[in-house]
């Protein structure tokens, strides 16, 4: 043996340095089993009183199932309807401070209130996996919430509190401009209906007060009775003037001719011997044309021409009689077609304008019976969008503290910690018999 080599110690394992012999460890770590074992007992101690110690906490569930608008199933138009977001955004809804604090004020009457981040901490809302994928909101979904805390008879109030003032708030933000404006639809609705009866009532009446083909029939007749007048008017004119002509002539005539016509005639031969017979005395008798006689007689022509100047005087009276009558025939065929052609002009207006009225209000009435149809399924489906599927009901288990697993752990944590300190100490008692061998 040389100087420089010195003795193995047989409590110091040879080998290479990087080699760890397990037997060695293994006996390092049996020699220092109460030390393990204190501090397994220690820490089993100390999770055992950490979780008698802690106050038990419970959870509270419920699950809503949030439904796309009822427009869009009863339509293959899927971007129509009431409003529907992404899942996101209900869950943001969902732990609103304002919604958490009403909720708060209904349940908890006392002083000692939670405040809104600490229910928001104490809150956790989850949605199905299938829904977390669909960004555009078109799919319906489920929104699980859970409430932990200490009172489960508070959980659960809180909770179904939360649903009700939730499906409020939810049926409040996403109620379209078709549910907001249904009142305002449905009352013009209403009153076009109303106004549409009104103007169809009028214009039924109008017709029958003043029926349009019945004037048209009146004014063709009274055209026809015109020209019916006027030619007969103008015929009788006519000859109305035909005969002032022929008796202006017949009495230029008239006053050429002698009413009277003055005859000399002889008398008789057996008058004249008788009168010659029985006369003493023929002084102033000269001759038999002293006898002659004259005789005044009505001239023929004279009373022909006056027959016939009295007829057609009478015929003319007569004709100024039948063509005065005419004009007043025509003058009142005249006003009363000028009457009804105004009429049937006004008539004909009105209808017009109460059939443009009507039909107005009757494209009016079709595009708000739509609208009110829209208005009503967006206030069917933004009264009722949220279903209820599982209802909170009373944790009778708590959560937490979860006593096996914490002093389990705890065990095994004793364990690592005391195997760690087995070693130390081992380490440190090798190294303080090495000094006192030098």
């Amino acid at each position: 043996m040389t100087e420089n080599q010195q003795p193995a110690d047989p409590r110091i394992p040879c080998g290479d340095d990087d080699e760890i012999d397990l037997m060695d460890l293994f006996m390092a770590l049996w020699k220092q089993k109460w030390v393990i074992l204190i501090c397994v007992v220690l820490f089993i101690a100390a999770g055992t009183t950490f979780a008698l110690l802690t106050p038990k906490t419970y959870e509270a569930k419920t699950t809503l199932l949030i439904l796309p608008p009822i427009s869009r199933e009863l339509t293959e138009d899927k971007n129509s309807g009431g409003q529907m977001f992404s899942s996101e955004i209900y869950k943001d809804l969902a732990l609103a401070q304002d919604l958490l604090n009403d909720v708060i004020a209904e349940v908890y009457s006392g002083i000692e209130k939670p405040n809104a981040a600490t229910a928001q901490k104490n809150m956790s809302v989850s949605v199905n996996k299938a829904s977390e994928k669909d960004t555009t909101g078109k799919l319906p979904f489920t929104l699980s919430v859970s409430l932990k805390g200490g009172d489960p008879a508070a959980l659960t109030s809180f909770l179904s509190s939360w649903i009700t003032h939730f499906t409020r708030r939810n049926a409040q933000l996403f109620s379209t401009r078709g549910t907001q404006s249904f009142e305002y639809v449905s009352e013009n609705f209403e009153i076009v209906k109303r106004d549409l009866k009104s103007v169809e009532d009028s214009l039924a009446e109008y017709r029958k007060s003043n029926p349009v083909e019945f004037l048209e029939k009146k004014l063709d007749t009274l055209k026809s009775l015109h020209s019916k007048f006027l030619e007969e008017f103008s015929v009788k004119t006519r000859t109305l003037v035909g005969l002032e002509a022929e008796v202006k002539i017949r009495k230029d005539m008239l006053g050429q001719e002698p009413q009277k016509l003055l005859i000399n005639r002889l008398p008789a031969n057996e008058t004249l011997w008788s009168f010659l017979s029985n006369r003493s005395e023929t002084e102033g008798f000269s001759s038999p044309e002293s006898l002659r006689i004259q005789d005044e007689v009505f001239n023929p022509v004279f009373t022909n021409l006056k027959s016939k100047v009295v007829e057609s005087e009478a015929e003319i009276a007569s004709l100024k009689s039948s063509i005065a009558d005419l004009e007043q025939y025509l003058k009142a065929t005249e006003k009363e077609f000028n009457e009804k052609q105004a009429l049937l002009v006004e008539s004909r207006k009105n209808i017009q304008r109460l059939e443009r009225e009507e039909k107005a209000l009757n494209d009016a009435y079709t595009n708000l019976a739509k609208k009110f149809q829209e208005t009503r399924i967006a206030a069917a489906e933004a009264a009722d969008p949220i279903r209820v599927i599982e209802q909170p009901i009373l944790p009778t288990s708590p959560v937490a503290p979860r006593k096996t697993l914490i002093v389990a752990l705890s065990g095994v944590l004793g364990l690592f910690i005391g195997i760690f300190a087995a070693l130390i100490v081992n380490m440190v008692k090798n190294r303080t018999a090495s000094a006192k061998a030098k």
